[in-house]
């Protein structure tokens, strides 16, 4: 062995058997101390560290870019397709932070482009069906459809969309109105409440319904307090209610019962002018009823009124001394007051009829024919007329016979002194 390089290639260890000095032993041929090794291995990893992160790194912007061109891709394929929501919904999930869009300027400029043409063509979308829809009359689902236009689709077709639906809003409420006016609270209300609240028209619908339900309660309240004063009799107090009542529906439906207090007020009122004998009067106010139920009790009104016709041309032909006439006329009198008054007429009628016939008989010196129509009479005015002519036929016939027998007491004389 060579001993000259054991100073500089040799290492110690303790003896292990008696503890003396160290054994000095020499190290081989080209081998190099731990520390330098050591610091060669340190080096030699971080060059590959930095090697294999340098390495993922470009691997992993290599995945980004090829993800952000794969979602570009299926986004710019939903636009071409037209499926404009789809492409705005998907590009919500599109990576949006700053570094990238630095980092890959190109991608993100396309992806720019793409949403802005998508989200204005959804916006032509939305307000093209939003008027296909108003067209159709299905104002409502327009005003919904036009509501989804939001000013970051695109602020021109969102100023349009709010026109719209500010038109559509002012027809739907003048619609509701109809239909409350109609009755249908419940649909009027339904439909003021599809109103948007971003549209200036939203505070007056909502005021609209306030109101709606308010005189809905009202007339119903009039309407009930207008039925119970009708049962009651009461019909000043039937007509105020009822002439409270502000809508239509209401106002149709407190129609029939306004209608019977004014029939049962003319009627009143027409049997009134019958009691006071005001004939015209009582005829006017019965024609005047416009219900079944007031045609039904007006008839015997009008009934009572026709026969007063009669009964005052039988008495004018009564007066005039048209017997027959009078007779004729008491005769087509059918209700049982004015049949009363007609048969009064009627005896004497015949009663001035016999009295005429015996005056006639009298005149032609027809005693016994004068005696039987003066029996004939009935009614005592007659009965004092015709004693009256009686008693002048028997101061007649009472003379005649006094006459007469001075007649005979004459010729019986004259008949002695002949002798």
């Amino acid at each position: 062995m060579n001993n000259t390089n054991t100073s500089n290639h040799s290492y110690t260890t303790q003896n292990p058997n008696n503890g003396q000095s160290p054994l000095t032993f020499p190290q081989p041929p080209g081998k190099k101390s731990p520390l330098f090794l050591g610091l060669i291995a340190a080096i030699t990893t971080s060059v590959l560290a930095g090697g294999v992160y340098l390495g993922y790194t470009q691997w992993q912007r290599n995945n980004l870019q090829k993800d952000l061109e794969t979602r570009l891709s299926q986004i710019q394929n939903l636009q071409k397709s037209g499926q404009f929501e789809d492409c705005i919904e998907q590009a919500k999930a599109f990576p949006s932070e700053p570094l990238l869009s630095r980092r890959y300027p190109d991608i993100y400029n396309q992806f720019n482009g793409v949403i802005q043409e998508c989200q204005r063509y959804f916006a032509v979308q939305l307000l093209t069906q939003a008027k296909e829809l108003a067209a159709s009359d299905q104002l409502m689902n327009a005003v919904q459809k036009a509501s989804q236009i939001d000013i970051t689709l695109d602020s021109d077709f969102y100023q349009q969309a709010q026109e719209l639906i500010q038109q559509w809003s002012n027809e739907i409420i003048a619609r509701a109105e109809r239909q409350y006016q109609l009755g249908e609270l419940e649909i009027a209300v339904n439909w003021a409440k599809t109103i948007p609240e971003t549209v200036p028209v939203y505070q007056k619908a909502q005021q609209r319904i306030e109101y709606w339900q308010k005189t809905w309660t009202e007339n119903q309240e009039h309407y009930e307090a207008a039925q119970d004063a009708l049962n009651k009799g009461l019909l000043d107090k039937t007509l105020l209610e009822a002439n409270q009542i502000t809508t239509l529906h209401w106002q149709q439906r407190v129609k029939p019962i306004k209608d019977r207090a004014n029939d049962d007020k003319h009627l009143a009122a027409a049997w009134m002018a019958i009691r006071n004998s005001q004939w015209h009067k009582a005829f006017e106010e019965a024609n005047t009823v416009t219900t079944e139920y007031g045609k039904q009790k007006s008839q015997p009104i009008l009934d009572r009124v026709r026969d007063e016709n009669y009964l005052s041309t039988a008495r004018s032909a009564l007066n005039n001394g048209q017997w027959d006439k009078a007779i004729e006329e008491t005769n087509k009198v059918t209700t049982n007051e004015g049949k009363r008054s007609a048969q009064l007429l009627r005896d004497r009628a015949n009663d001035e009829k016999n009295l005429s016939r015996a005056r006639t008989a009298f005149n032609n010196g027809e005693w016994d024919k004068v005696i039987d129509e003066l029996n004939k009479v009935k009614t005592e005015a007659g009965k004092e007329k015709a004693a009256q002519l009686k008693e002048q036929v028997q101061q007649i016939i009472g003379l005649a016979a006094f006459f007469y027998l001075l007649n005979e007491l004459s010729n019986q004389s004259d008949i002695q002194t002949s002798h």
